[in-house]
């Protein structure tokens, strides 16, 4: 009778654990697809396809920039999906020919389009995605300043602290993406 009741006790402890880790695991699951949404993928993917930019990086950059709300405005007046600046919106969309329109930037299609084009100019200005990033977060200006001084280019003793953050954020959130999402994620 003992060993029935050990054996017993024994099975329920493994059904038990059993049912805790399938538990803990369904909710991290659901945590992180939460956590990282898959939000805008059309306009993601044609934006990458079209500007030869990282699918994942695009969706970090939102992510760390807006959290997906298409209607954020910074305190410094970035506007929508990617946080552009006004006045980088119109170059931007000088440069693609088109006519500005400050109202677009709330477009998830316009704004994601021209946060794309933008980094696709940065990567290739730097040559390294970490200092495009630190340029896409503090300016070209302040990066180019910056590079004179240190020209090894490591972000991570970069000048600004709130860049060296949004560089490290947005390098997670992009392997996050990359390791929850696969191709066939993308397809309709």
């Amino acid at each position: 009778m003992a060993l029935y009741q050990k054996t017993k006790r024994l099975i329920n402890s493994i059904f038990l654990l059993g049912a805790l880790t399938l538990l803990f695991y369904f909710s991290y699951q659901l945590f992180i697809t939460v956590s990282y949404p898959l939000k805008f993928k059309s306009d993601v993917l044609e934006a990458s396809n079209k500007h030869s930019v990282d699918k994942y990086l695009i969706l970090a950059v939102i992510r760390e920039e807006s959290r997906f709300n298409k209607d954020s405005t910074s305190d410094k007046g970035a506007i929508g999906l990617m946080q552009l600046m006004p006045k980088t919106a119109r170059w931007i969309s000088q440069q693609q020919g088109n006519t500005y329109n400050k109202k677009q930037l709330l477009s998830a299609t316009t704004n994601i389009d021209y946060g794309t084009w933008y980094l696709n100019y940065l990567q290739k200005k730097y040559n390294k995605r970490k200092l495009a990033l630190a340029a896409y977060n503090s300016g070209t200006t302040i990066v180019d300043e910056w590079l004179v001084k240190h020209p090894e280019g490591n972000v991570s003793e970069f000048s600004y602290p709130e860049t060296r953050n949004f560089i490290a954020r947005v390098t997670i959130s992009r392997r996050i993406y990359k390791n929850l999402y696969d191709e066939e994620s993308f397809e309709e």
